[in-house]
């Protein structure tokens, strides 16, 4: 069961994330810093060593998180390992096929 608080932050997350995915809302952003801020916070949680991702470590911060259930729906944590080295080294930063 979500907290008031932690439903209200789903949905601002899930909000942000419909604009995200409208090609014409934030025509400027740019992925690849998106990527580099990923992969930059990945080696500041100690996820990555020598540019390889520890994905145990990962997987087990992800759960740890208050927002493992809004993880949990978007696929993130249940991604390949390949695919989800991927996300979190910055060399992907779309999930989709």
């Amino acid at each position: 069961m979500l907290t008031d608080e932690h439903a209200e932050v789903e949905v601002e997350l899930a909000r942000a994330t419909s604009r995200l995915l409208d090609a014409g809302y934030l025509p400027a952003l740019n992925f690849r810093r998106v990527a580099a801020e990923t992969r930059n916070a990945a080696a500041r949680h100690g996820l990555l060593r020598d540019g390889v991702l520890r994905h145990a470590e990962a997987r087990a911060l992800l759960r740890t998180t208050p927002f493992n259930s809004l993880l949990q729906r978007t696929g993130i944590v249940s991604l390949s390992p390949s695919m989800f080295a991927a996300v979190l080294k910055g060399d992907k930063v779309t999930i989709a096929a």
